[in-house]
């Protein structure tokens, strides 16, 4: 079984870091390592390079792919990748475990959150938790482009703009649905997830 993930593609090129480190700040995450105050990104050979804020944030801008991390502690990280993709999409990821401790809860609730603000700004394409990574193989990133059939067993949540990706309900069953304004959320209540209508609906995340 593959690590799992969690997926949040949004419609536009590039994404603020300005924005990205606030998001990111209120569960309590950083940019620079605690420990040295070096920010960094990744490269293919998995090897820190050092770059300055406004550096990462005009590469957040244009690259076609970014490795790089946000922090909770100076032994804890959220390792994201953010990709270009077609139809002028933007997505952001990061890896979790299916026996994930309360920092990669918060950051799957963050994620949830994150998708139905989007949502209700007419700004998310795709969204997709996967702790068991029973879906990682999937191209996600060429879903929105070039949408086929799901997976034989869909993510815990999945989300999707439903003018750009059309999927049956067919697909979706066993799972709960909810309309958030042009995209359709589904989850599997049996990981205790949940619908919250309170400041104009979320999902709650466990």
């Amino acid at each position: 079984m593959s690590d799992g993930f969690v997926y949040i593609a949004e419609h536009g090129r590039g994404i603020s870091l300005t924005e990205l480190k606030s998001s990111l700040g209120t569960i309590g995450l950083q940019l620079a390592n605690p420990a040295n105050g070096v920010i960094a990104t990744i490269n293919e050979e998995g090897n820190q390079c050092e770059v300055s804020e406004a550096t990462l944030a005009e590469i957040l801008k244009t690259a076609p792919l970014t490795n790089f991390q946000f922090w909770f502690s100076d032994s804890s990280d959220l390792f994201l990748t953010i990709r270009q993709i077609p139809r002028g999409i933007t997505s952001l990821s990061f890896w979790v475990s299916a026996s994930y401790g309360p920092e990669y809860q918060l950051a799957c609730q963050w994620a949830a959150h994150r998708f139905c603000e989007l949502a209700k700004l007419d700004s998310a394409a795709l969204f997709v938790i996967d702790r068991f990574g029973m879906t990682a193989d999937f191209d996600w990133d060429g879903f929105p482009g070039n949408p086929g059939p799901l997976p034989k067993m869909p993510p815990e949540v999945l989300g999707f703009d439903q003018r750009i990706i059309h999927i049956s309900t067919a697909d979706l069953i066993g799972l709960e649905t909810r309309s958030v304004n042009n995209c359709l959320l589904s989850y599997d209540p049996a990981f205790g997830i949940a619908w919250e209508e309170e400041g104009g609906g979320w999902l709650r995340y466990p």
